[in-house]
């Protein structure tokens, strides 16, 4: 016996990684193996700690199932800022293997009218501490409500954060003007248009506009975009003057927009193509109103993509409640892309949700043939090499559906041979939304993006 455990002792290391590497994303393995032996100490630590939802504010239960309830997947570590700073002071090592980390509200807090302001200011005093500690972050989201106008210790422990050289991936609820001005560029940034001026990041630090006469003012460039157009919506100069003072997408690579319900959704998607539609390389398109009147909305693409020449990858999803307007719409929206020479697209990808209640999609074919011929024509898009037609269904709409998907299946036999497409039907169950973005992953890190999609169930 003792001799089998030397010899289980005295096998390479690797091995040992290799196996806290292939449960990267089971927190609960990790933990025991964390506490087997040595050997798995460090490396399970790594995984365990990468990524971090650290709780700004007091919840009502901090009992495990809590902390399993935030996290249903287990796939990253739920700790409130007295932990955290706990296990810093007592293994500091363990601030380097924080590599993403969210600053969020927990989802069942204390009242305000429960807790005191010592009680907050512990709080606010123990984050600071935790992120001055965080030097190796690459991943850094922040809830705008999180910030108070009376914490300015907090705040510039946050904002020292947010412009950390190391950070590659920024993610915030609101317009990050002040993040933003003390930064140069920023691989990978997504904010929210829409949310009431309450969670505004300038109720926590007004921008100051003193920058001597003829000094130009310095913009963040930004290589990667993705934008929440929500439904509270806003002023289409906001978003312009937002990119003319404080961002730079002329080089824009990836464009990801997300329109929930917004009537101002179309002004403010010409203002961000106008500027960064040169040099665009992927656009992703996820158009999903979710109120009754932006449902009902008769003209749903009333934007143009006529100055996309360098658009290689263009993905869209899209629902409404009349499926048959919606892909006219689109088909228009497909034509102004350029054509012939002119256009350098690659691969199209298409996806409509058809799961809404009182949804009749009973000519289904009819309105997606159009689309099917232009797409597929050579002559617009010479250079396509990839397409694919999907569609979300329940079970209530499933004989229209099918119908489509035995149609087009038959079209494939007769495409360029240059061009590889698929037809296909997903029976959804869940938001096709959540699908659609694991299928089409902006952030470069898997881990980063399934922390901000965890901790946003039930939030706004």
């Amino acid at each position: 016996m003792n001799s089998a455990l030397t010899r289980f002792d005295s096998l390479p290391q690797e091995l040992y990684d290799e196996i806290t590497d292939h449960l990267h994303d089971d927190l609960a393995s990790l933990r025991t193996c964390s506490v087997t032996a040595r050997t798995f100490v460090n490396h399970s630590q790594k995984h365990i700690f990468s990524s971090l939802a650290l709780l700004t504010s007091p919840q009502q239960l901090n009992s495990p199932k809590e902390v399993k309830e935030v996290n249903p997947e287990s796939r990253f570590f739920v700790i409130t800022p007295h932990h955290l700073r706990w296990i810093l002071e007592n293994s500091p090592h363990i601030a380097h293997y924080v590599h993403y980390l969210r600053l969020v509200t927990p989802p069942h807090p204390v009242p305000p009218s429960e807790t005191t302001k010592d009680e907050e200011q512990l709080y606010r005093t123990n984050i600071s501490f935790c992120l001055r500690q965080l030097s190796r972050l690459k991943g850094f989201s922040i809830d705008a409500s999180v910030l108070t106008s009376d914490s300015s210790g907090f705040f510039q422990a946050v904002q020292d954060a947010a412009i950390s050289t190391a950070l590659t991936c920024l993610h915030y609820s609101s317009l990050p003007n002040i993040f933003l001005g003390q930064r140069h560029h920023i691989e990978y940034l997504s904010f929210c248009i829409g949310l009431p001026l309450g969670d505004s990041f300038a109720q926590a630090a007004p921008e100051s506009d003193d920058i001597a006469p003829g000094q130009p003012r310095t913009r963040c460039t930004v290589r990667n975009l993705m934008v929440k157009l929500l439904a509270k919506g806003t002023t289409a100069g906001d978003l312009t003057g937002y990119l003319n003072r404080s961002l730079d997408i002329t080089n824009l690579e990836t464009l990801a927009v997300t329109v929930a319900a917004s009537t101002l959704y179309h002004i403010n998607m010409r203002n961000i193509l106008d500027v960064c539609g040169k040099n665009l390389q992927r656009f992703v398109l996820n158009y999903r109103p979710s109120t009754p009147t932006s449902l009902g909305w008769s003209r749903n693409f009333t934007f143009s993509l006529n100055s996309l020449k360098s658009l290689r990858r263009f993905h869209v999803i899209f629902s409404a409640l009349n499926m048959d307007n919606a892909v006219s719409d689109f088909v228009r929206l497909l034509k102004s892309l350029p054509t012939g020479s002119a256009s350098c697209l690659e691969e199209l990808y298409i996806a409509a949700d058809y799961t809404l209640r009182g949804m009749s999609p009973k000519a289904i074919i009819e309105s997606w043939d159009e689309l099917w011929s232009h797409s597929t024509d050579v002559d617009h898009f010479p250079r396509l090499k990839k397409l694919n037609f999907t569609a979300y269904f329940t079970e209530d709409n499933v004989t229209y559906i099918i119908k489509w998907h035995n149609h087009f299946s038959e079209k494939l036999k007769f495409l360029p041979y240059s061009l590889k497409g698929n037809v296909e039907l997903i029976l959804s169950s869940a938001n096709p939304a959540q699908q659609w973005d694991e299928l089409h992953p902006f952030w470069p890190d898997p881990r980063f993006g399934r922390l901000l999609k965890a901790t946003s169930v039930g939030r706004r």
